[in-house]
């Protein structure tokens, strides 16, 4: 909590600006403890003004429309998916959150943040297989077992009668 307070500036940034040195560092700080691969800041148009990433913190050279950026903007609500890496370095799976930046009710920037949810998808796939495979087994007994018994009980029961057969004709 304390770290997310020292990201100042950034209506400063949203307007182009160099960052203040706490935000370099709680950029630094976040790429070094945090499952956020990449920090990206847009101005108020929804316009790519920073990106933050494992390689360095930087203003964009030429700032690029984001539509789900200038989405959350202006609706005033953070806007969050998932999706599968597309561009060379993203991790497999990852999640992306937009959160628009208020100041007195206004709209002064977005905050993107994306997030490496390869292990959790991995782990979720992982349970989900087991679970699905526990399942089958369990239906497979559940078949299993009563048609068993049927088949013992139905041998028995034609053992019995051919026993019985077998005395009346002995007997008769």
């Amino acid at each position: 909590m304390q770290r997310a307070q020292q990201l100042d500036g950034l209506e400063q940034i949203g307007g182009g600006e160099e960052p203040s040195r706490a935000s370099m560092a709680f950029f630094q700080w976040s790429q070094e403890n945090s499952s956020v691969f990449r920090f990206e800041i847009f101005n108020r148009e929804g316009y790519s003004q920073l990106i933050s990433d494992r390689h360095g913190t930087a203003l964009v050279d030429v700032s690029e429309f984001n539509a789900d950026a200038a989405r959350a903007i202006r609706s005033m609500e953070p806007i969050v998916a998932v999706r599968d890496g597309t561009t060379a370095g993203d991790p497999s799976f990852l999640a992306e959150a937009y959160m628009p930046v208020l100041v007195d009710g206004r709209p002064i920037a977005a905050v993107a943040a994306f997030l490496d949810e390869t292990k959790n998808r991995d782990r979720f796939s992982q349970t989900f297989l087991l679970a699905t495979g526990s399942l089958c087994l369990l239906t497979a007994l559940a078949f299993v077992v009563p048609a068993a018994a049927w088949y013992r009980r139905t041998r028995e029961k034609q053992h019995a009668d051919d026993e019985l057969m077998f005395l009346a004709k002995h007997d008769g």
